[in-house]
C-alpha cells in the first residue's frame, strides 16, 4: 500500500542529492525506546542501542536533504508495567530492526561551520522511511513468525516491511569547515502493532491447533504467558490494535563535509 509513495519520495529526493555541492558523510549512535503495547505508560526504558550511518546535502544554510541506514535493537517486559493486569499477562520482547529513511533538516539559524558565529545550530528534522523487523522472547525464540494472535487464521500476517513517519529535534556544532558533531533524538511513528507481538486478542487454542499443526504447540507456548495460568483469556483483550508501535532513536552524531570543486557554491 505504501510502496508507490516511498518509491517516489526517494526518487524526488535522491534527484535532489545527485545536484548536491557539499557533501557531508558521518555516522551516529545511541539508545533507542519503544512505545507500545508494553509501554502504554509512556516509559522512559532506554535500551543501548543502535548504529546509523549518514549522508547529507547542505542545500543552504538554512536547510539540509539526508537518507540514513540504521541497525537498532528495542525491548520491553510487562514486569515494569505499573499496571496489574499487564504485569500479570508477562509478556517480553526483543526486537531487531533495520530501516532505511529520507530527512530534511530545518535549522533554526543559518549554520556557519567556519566557527566565527553561528557554528552551534538547533534544527528540526522530518522524514520519512521503511523498515523490517525480527521479534523474539527474551531467550531467542523468534515470535514474529510464530503469528502467535492467528495472523495466519486471519489472513493478515505480520508485514515484512513496514513505513515510518520521522520527526524529531537536534542540535550541531561545527567544527571548521569540514568536521561537525551534534545529538539528535527523534520518534519514528510507525505503521505496524507488532514489534512487541502483542495487538489484538488472545486466539482460540483448538483453532490455532487445528490450523497450525505441527506448529502449533510452539506457537501456544508464547500465546499465553501470564503468572495465573487458571484464567481462560481465549478472545479476551491481549493488547490495544487502536494504536501502532512507535520508537525513539536518539544519540550523538559526527560527520565530514566534502565540498564539490567543479561546482562551487556559496550556502545563502
Amino acid at each position: 500500500m505504501y510502496t508507490p509513495r516511498i518509491i517516489l519520495y526517494l526518487f524526488v529526493l535522491s534527484t535532489l542529492l545527485l545536484k548536491a555541492q557539499r557533501h557531508e558523510f558521518g555516522s551516529s549512535f545511541g539508545a533507542t525506546n519503544y512505545f507500545g503495547d508494553l509501554n502504554h505508560e509512556q516509559r522512559i526504558e532506554p535500551d543501548f542501542g543502535y548504529f546509523q550511518i549518514l549522508y547529507k546535502n547542505n542545500r543552504t544554510k538554512y536547510y539540509t536533504f539526508g537518507i540514513s541506514a540504521a541497525r537498532a535493537s528495542l525491548s520491553s517486559s510487562d514486569a515494569n508495567s505499573n499496571i496489574a493486569w499487564q504485569q500479570n499477562r508477562n509478556a517480553s520482547f526483543r526486537s531487531n530492526i533495520n530501516e532505511l529513511s529520507s530527512f530534511l533538516e530545518l535549522n533554526f539559524i543559518p549554520m556557519d561551520k567556519s566557527g566565527k558565529k553561528n557554528f552551534i545550530v538547533p534544527y528540526m528534522k522530518f522524514g520519512t522511511g521503511v523498515f523490517n523487523f525480527n521479534t523474539f522472547t527474551n531467550s531467542g525464540v523468534p515470535l514474529t513468525v510464530l503469528n502467535t494472535e492467528g495472523q495466519s487464521i486471519s489472513g493478515n500476517p505480520i508485514a515484512s516491511f513496514n513505513m515510518f513517519l520521522l520527526y524529531g529535534l537536534g542540535i550541531k556544532i561545527g567544527l571548521g569547515k569540514h568536521l561537525s558533531f551534534g545529538f539528535d533524538i527523534s520518534l519514528r511513528k510507525t505503521s505496524t502493532d507488532y514489534l512487541d507481538d502483542v495487538s489484538g486478542l488472545y486466539p482460540d487454542e483448538d483453532i490455532i491447533r487445528r490450523v497450525y499443526g505441527q506448529e502449533a504447540d510452539l506457537t501456544l507456548q508464547y500465546v499465553n504467558t501470564s503468572l495465573d495460568e487458571n484464567i481462560d483469556l481465549q478472545g479476551k483483550q491481549r493488547g490495544s490494535s487502536f494504536k501502532s508501535d512507535d520508537y525513539i532513536l536518539g544519540g550523538f552524531f559526527f560527520t565530514y563535509t566534502i565540498n564539490n570543486p567543479k561546482c562551487p557554491m556559496v550556502l545563502d
